[in-house]
């Protein structure tokens, strides 16, 4: 299974956020589906994503600093997960 979260970005508040695009393959083995999830790993306030499961989503930042979000992608057999830095100036 390929997993790529997308670049690394720096935007500035009140911008409407990050796009996140976010890319995963499969192998097709046993039911040839991916699940996905964003996540925070870390960072100085919260993050709303527009779709927590899309691949392709947005991510709003509650207050300026640099966070890392994770893209998870597993199909039952596999599972892997890729960061992104997000930088938030004020």
């Amino acid at each position: 299974m390929n997993n790529i979260a997308g670049n690394d970005q720096s935007i500035t508040l009140p911008e409407n956020g990050a796009q996140l695009a976010g890319s995963a393959g499969d192998d097709g083995l046993p039911y040839g589906s991916v699940n996905t999830i964003w996540s925070l790993v870390s960072g100085p306030g919260s993050v709303t994503f527009a779709n927590v499961n899309a691949i392709d989503s947005s991510a709003s930042f509650s207050v300026a600093g640099t966070y890392t979000l994770r893209l998870t992608a597993n199909c039952r057999e596999l599972s892997s997960s890729y960061d992104v830095t997000i930088t938030i100036a004020a």
